[in-house]
């Protein structure tokens, strides 16, 4: 799903599933290998809805006082546990940021 917001770059929101093997999926259905690499993990606290507020803090804040850059063109990927709750929006969300330096 590509996903916009006023005056905000498009970008991809996808759903996704580990799989060994992609040879019996269905035809729909898009594959995404994401490379092995070194990433800070932020837990977000908190609604779903202010995970905006997650992602500010982490490029803006911690990532400008840290030795550390963004890699890449600064992709990220969100993870939700076993224990985040989708009938309430919240719990066991993480943040991972692909990082160098």
């Amino acid at each position: 799903m590509v996903v916009s917001a006023p005056g905000q770059p498009d970008f991809d929101y996808l759903t996704v599933f580990e799989v060994s093997n992609t040879s019996r999926l269905p035809a729909d259905f898009t594959t995404l290998e994401i490379p092995t690499q070194r990433y800070a993990v932020f837990t977000h606290a908190g609604h779903v809805s202010t995970m905006c507020e997650t992602i500010d803090a982490v490029f803006y804040k911690w990532l400008s006082a840290s030795s550390l850059t963004a890699a890449g063109n600064s992709d990220f990927q969100e993870r939700y546990g076993e224990k985040f709750d989708p009938a309430v929006g919240a719990d066991d969300i993480e943040m991972w940021v692909p990082v160098e330096g």
